[in-house]
């Protein structure tokens, strides 16, 4: 590597930067910080959930993937988020690296590539997932990947090859409740609480357009009865705008109740 070449503001290896030119001394400096042994990164730069696969990627095999909750997070996904950076890898041994938690395991199935990285598919995601995450937030995480293009092929693969797999009963069951359509976690969690007490949505997010097709509504939960509801987060309330907007739609979905979905 030459000194054109050497980048100081993502992930780079010791042993880089001294083939372009710098001192082991300079490395140690204030300049730069450790994010891994022998990966540093300018002491300046965004150490992102990005920035840290990359850190990560420059010391584990060359097999291994992005997967569990880093796998959910890099597809946008929504899970809780981990400082540590998850990976899976078909070795007999985990490798020891700091700030990565390394997942052994017989087959990665099928590996993505996605902005660049490495990571288990979608599918095989949610099903790592169900060991970690409780019936609810699965089928938030779920909604959530199966919004990634092209995605739901891979659920059944992972699905029919997860056989014995701790969680993969509970994936099974939430699969066919996943719904891409679905805007966030909480409205994911609201849905399932209506339908596991008999009150299955018609709609999801399906806007409303009144009698000269222009759209007027987009109620996250729809009824064909003629029942809407709407989850409204910490933000709808603490935001004076966002609360007026909020008033505002909710008085329109009353005056017009009697429009109709199409």
């Amino acid at each position: 590597m030459t000194s054109s070449d050497f980048s100081d503001s993502r992930p780079f290896r010791n042993s880089d930067a001294m083939a372009a030119g710098l001192t082991r001394r300079q490395l140690q400096g204030r300049r730069f910080r450790s994010v891994s042994r022998g990966v540093r990164i300018a002491t300046d730069a965004r150490l992102d959930l990005r920035a840290r696969c990359e850190a990560a990627r420059l010391v584990l095999p060359d097999d291994a993937a992005f997967s569990h909750q880093t796998a959910a997070r890099l597809f946008d996904a929504p899970v809780a988020a981990d400082s540590r950076v998850h990976a899976s890898v078909a070795a007999t041994v985990e490798p020891r690296i700091k700030g990565v938690v390394a997942h052994r395991v017989r087959d990665l199935g099928a590996v993505w590539e996605h902005g660049g990285l490495r990571t288990t598919s979608p599918g095989r995601t949610f099903v790592d997932l169900a060991a970690h995450l409780d019936f609810p937030n699965l089928v938030a995480v779920g909604d959530g990947l199966l919004r990634v293009p092209s995605a739901r092929p891979s659920f059944v693969t992972a699905l029919e090859a997860g056989t014995g797999r701790p969680g993969v009963r509970m994936a099974r069951r939430a699969f066919p409740l996943l719904n891409p359509r679905a805007d966030s976690a909480p409205e994911s969690h609201l849905r399932i609480l209506l339908v596991e007490n008999g009150f299955v949505p018609d709609t999801v997010n399906e806007p409303l357009y009144d009698e000269y097709g222009r759209q007027w509504a987009k109620p996250d939960l729809g009824f064909r009865i003629g029942l809407a509801l709407e989850y409204e987060g910490a933000h709808h309330r603490n935001q004076p705008r966002q609360w007026g907007s909020d008033i505002a739609r909710v008085l329109d979905l009353l005056r017009r109740r009697g429009a109709h979905l199409r």
